[in-house]
């Protein structure tokens, strides 16, 4: 019969409370199953017997107890550490799960239930430290919070760990044992007897005569182990200390890498604030300074703001800027186009879902709302917001929680809404095609952004940064214009704003190889440009250019006089172009503005200036 049939025949006297039979039956077995080297059903009724034998020692009296161990102990003869095939087989056992685990707490956790098991001691834990903190990585009937360095009472198990590992050495205590060369069992014997145990093991868990950490166990049995098997002991913490080290070395690797892309993180953060910081928003028009006048007023705050403009202008860049100088910069910017994603994904998408919710769900999905929690959510062109979507975004405000689809759990959230349009929301609320109730809580702060044709001063500017970026991205020396064809530009109406500017700029920087862009390069390109180009328009931009030529032919004037007569017309132009910015105008001729001050005094400008600025 097996082990398992025999326990089973065992359980009827068990069942009747005869338990002096079944242990004296047991250990009769016990030794049959050793001497036939039934190594497999040894194990497993050892296991059972030492189990009832431990329950029926901590129901007996005091005095009891010695002489129930003399009885129903097995002897050294017919216990399972004497057995070489079964110590290879175990150690071989051992050895395979601890190599196959590289989590350091479940190969801890491993590691003390195998010596556990070596030792038949029921109750420890595994105790690390590195150079800030300890931590209890694994136990066995101690609580890992009560083992807490920095606790008013620490716990005595821990002081008598740490004694031993500061020695470096293993310390075995029990009646019939004491493998202790530091004499840390006589030295501390009022801990051993605070702890009230028959027999402790504390084992170092020691690596090249560092100690990273420590096995402690103790019980209420005798530990018997003859010199052979606390060599093989001490031979198998070696084994687990060397792997138990590899995996602490593997999880201090871990946290390294956690913290470098925690500050990889926080630099990039740094980097995207530098990038979207407000001085980067290129212009130098009051337009343009008005508008930032009134984003940095709200920048502090969660109130949600809507951006209204024409398409083009750079409302999603300025909900970044707004995003990565606000207090909320370390979280995410999540951004979604509410008029590019179908009505029937737009829900999943914000809300996202839980498995099984519909037909191809076949896991969660965490929803925009969920991931833009402690940061920013834009949605762009809000105005295309189906109806029944806008109920849902206006509860979601109101009640700062949100609930997937197939879910039943309301998760809280915390983001700043920041919304952009280039419709007229109050006009679509009159038509109801805008929920009035949810146009009144995204309208708290709201932002016009003006057209590119109402900030014509940043043009020159914008077309000097469009270049430069160019240049830079794909490694290329920078293009420039001609007075002539920055001219023009400045005329131009440009019904796509900065988004139409800046592929004109780029598509010139490709297909012109000239190092400056000159008109006759914008009238073979006229395609480029959205709003169709009348020739007529530039023909005022060579008359001025044509009358002094004409006048050098006749001899009327000289060619310095021509050339202080054409400066004089391109800084008159400019401060008309510029409405008498000289700042503008400065930058526009690529002057410095002290010079082109004097130029004004030295031509008598000043009133050209302040004419053009009252206009």
């Amino acid at each position: 019969m097996k082990a398992s049939e025999w326990l089973a025949v065992f359980e009827g006297p068990l069942l009747n409370g005869d338990v002096a039979f079944a242990l004296s039956q047991m250990k009769r077995l016990l030794k049959d199953f050793y001497e036939h080297k039934h190594i497999e059903s040894f194990e497993t009724l050892m296991e059972r017997y030492q189990d009832l034998v431990q329950h029926t020692d901590e129901r007996l009296p005091k005095g009891f107890q010695d002489a129930f161990h003399v009885s129903y102990e097995v002897h050294d003869a017919a216990s399972v550490q004497t057995s070489p095939t079964y110590q290879i087989k175990k150690f071989i056992d051992m050895s395979y799960q601890l190599i196959c685990e590289h989590n350091l707490d479940q190969l801890a956790n491993k590691a003390l239930n195998m010596i556990a098991e070596y030792t038949g001691l029921d109750n420890g834990f595994v105790y690390f430290y590195d150079s800030q903190e300890g931590w209890c990585s694994a136990s066995k009937g101690y609580d890992p919070k009560s083992l807490k360095d920095g606790e008013h009472a620490e716990h005595t198990a821990l002081q008598l760990s740490k004694i031993v590992l500061k020695s470096g050495h293993p310390c075995l205590v029990s009646p019939d044992l004491h493998d202790d060369v530091f004499e840390i069992a006589k030295n501390y014997a009022p801990l051993f007897e605070s702890l009230n145990k028959k027999s402790y093991a504390v084992l170092p868990i020691m690596v090249n005569g560092d100690g990273i950490g420590v096995f402690y166990l103790d019980g209420r049995i005798r530990l018997k182990l003859n010199e052979e098997e606390i060599e093989i002991l001490e031979n198998l913490v070696n084994v687990i200390s060397f792997t138990i080290y590899n995996a602490y070395n593997y999880r201090l690797k871990e946290q390294d890498l956690i913290s470098a892309k925690q500050q990889i993180s926080k630099q990039q953060s740094r980097i995207r604030g530098q990038k979207y910081s407000f001085e980067n928003f290129i212009g130098i028009s009051d337009k343009k300074r008005e508008l930032f006048q009134n984003l940095q007023k709200s920048i502090e705050s969660n109130a949600t703001i809507t951006l209204c403009g024409e398409s083009g202008v750079g409302k999603e860049m300025i909900a970044k800027m707004v995003h990565f100088n606000s207090p909320r910069s370390e979280g995410e910017f999540v951004a979604i186009n509410c008029g590019a994603i179908p009505e029937n994904l737009l829900e999943s998408e914000l809300f996202g879902y839980k498995k099984g919710a519909f037909t191809g769900a076949d896991n969660d999905k965490v929803g925009l709302f969920e991931i833009a929690n402690g940061g920013t959510l834009f949605l762009d062109e809000i105005g295309e917001l189906p109806l029944n979507m806008q109920i849902k975004l206006l509860r979601v405000l109101q009640e700062r929680e949100v609930t997937p689809l197939g879910g039943s759990k309301p998760i809280p959230v915390d983001f700043r809404l920041i919304c952009a349009t280039n419709r007229d929301l109050e006009e679509m609320v009159e038509e109801e095609t805008f929920r009035e109730d949810l146009f009144y809580r995204i309208a708290v702060v709201n932002v016009t952004v003006p057209p590119l044709r109402e900030r014509k001063d940043d043009i020159p500017m914008l077309v000097d940064h469009a270049f430069r970026l160019y240049a830079i991205e794909n490694n290329v020396p920078q293009k420039t214009i001609s007075t002539q064809a920055l001219d023009f530009l400045m005329r131009y109406a440009w019904p796509g704003n900065v988004r139409e500017l800046i592929n004109v700029m780029y598509n010139l920087s490709i297909f012109v190889e000239k190092p400056c862009i000159e008109l006759s390069d914008l009238m073979e390109r006229k395609d480029l440009f959205r709003q169709a180009i009348e020739a007529e328009s530039l023909e005022d931009q060579h008359e001025d250019l044509n009358d002094l030529s004409q006048m050098i032919d006749d001899q009327e004037i000289t060619l310095s006089e021509a050339k202080q007569e054409f400066e004089k017309l391109q800084i008159e132009r400019a401060l008309k172009l510029f409405n008498g910015q000289i700042t503008s105008a400065s930058y526009h001729l690529q002057m410095p503005r002290p010079q082109v001050s004097r130029l004004v005094k030295k031509y008598g400008l000043k009133s050209v200036a302040e004419k053009a600025k009252r206009k």
